[in-house]
């Protein structure tokens, strides 16, 4: 949960200040997944729901999402993946309705069955297969990496610009 912080964190900065092939986007990709929320027919507000499809589908940003910097470009990828296989088997965990799903189920799908709660006679432990986010090791050595790559900082990131300053 720490590191789906620290790669929100990453992304979010990356999306406003750093150059980018989706300039255009930027307040609605920071809308859709860092701002939106839901009122659910319980009075509750929930959020979330834009991370979640960013992590399963890649929405909003595409799989063509390019950042100026090569090694964060690599770095983000790697980390959206890496999330994405921690959330499904936190979700397969605690969830058998997604676990059964596989990794087929849609983001509203997956709400859905997270929202609905199951009786506890129906809940069963599910192995959990080893996952990159397991030990953040693995990913601290990778954005260790990329900070010492060659071609870290790209020289469009030399001087950060709020790209929301220019909507």
């Amino acid at each position: 949960d720490d590191m789906e912080s620290f790669v929100l964190i990453v992304l979010y900065h990356a999306l406003r200040y750093l150059p980018h092939n989706k300039t255009e986007k930027t307040a609605y990709i920071i809308n859709r997944v860092f701002n939106h929320w839901v009122r659910l027919s319980s009075g509750v507000y929930m959020g979330g729901e834009g991370r979640m499809t960013l992590f399963q589908t890649r929405a909003y940003i595409g799989r063509d999402f390019k950042l100026s910097s090569p090694p964060l470009r690599r770095w983000v990828q790697v980390a959206i993946e890496s999330v994405k296989e921690w959330v499904d088997g936190e979700f397969a965990k605690s969830n058998p309705q997604i676990a059964s799903h596989g990794p087929k189920m849609t983001g509203k799908e997956r709400l859905a069955a997270i929202r609905s709660p199951l009786p506890s006679n129906e809940i069963q432990p599910i192995a959990i297969p080893a996952r990159t986010l397991d030990n953040h090791e693995e990913m601290i050595e990778f954005f260790d990496g990329c900070l010492e790559a060659e071609d870290w900082p790209a020289l469009a990131d030399d001087k950060p610009h709020d790209i929301l300053s220019d909507a």
